[in-house]
């Protein structure tokens, strides 16, 4: 049964540090286009 749990917060992390990782490439993109709609 310890072994399933494991398995499964090891899938959940691994979705989740890819949902992180979107978010950390996007963000940027999101601050530059704001910055740009702010100065026009």
């Amino acid at each position: 049964m310890r072994l399933f749990v494991g398995y499964i917060q090891r899938i959940v992390m691994g979705l989740l540090q890819q949902r992180f990782n979107r978010l950390l490439e996007f963000i940027p993109i999101m601050r530059q286009s704001r910055l740009g709609e702010a100065r026009g």
